[in-house]
């Protein structure tokens, strides 16, 4: 481990630790908790949703628990619903990226 990283995670160590759980590609802690709470909730309403939305929902649950969460659709994000309402922009001169995040 860097110097740098080692000042870095004595000052700061809840974000050195996130950090270091999104560089090793694991889940958080509370993922098995948050997903099946979003799958009980969603089959308790019993409602029938396209699949897009379907998925729109899902990518707005998740992001909230994986903030690393991206993906995309490129000029169809609109219409297939890839996007989520508490995406962060991305710069307008960056035109091939429209949202960073949800959450």
């Amino acid at each position: 481990m860097a110097e740098g990283f080692r000042a870095l995670s004595a000052a700061y160590p809840e974000l050195a630790a996130e950090f270091t759980r999104r560089v090793h590609g694991e889940l958080p802690g509370n993922w098995r908790e948050s997903a099946g709470a979003f799958a009980t909730a969603q089959a308790a309403k019993g409602e029938t949703v396209a699949t897009r939305k379907a998925s729109q929902m899902a990518i707005e649950a998740y992001a909230k628990t994986l903030p690393e969460l991206l993906g995309g659709s490129a000029d169809l994000t609109g219409s297939v619903l890839t996007n989520c309402p508490a995406a962060r922009r991305s710069p307008a001169r960056a035109r091939a990226t429209t949202s960073i995040r949800c959450a």
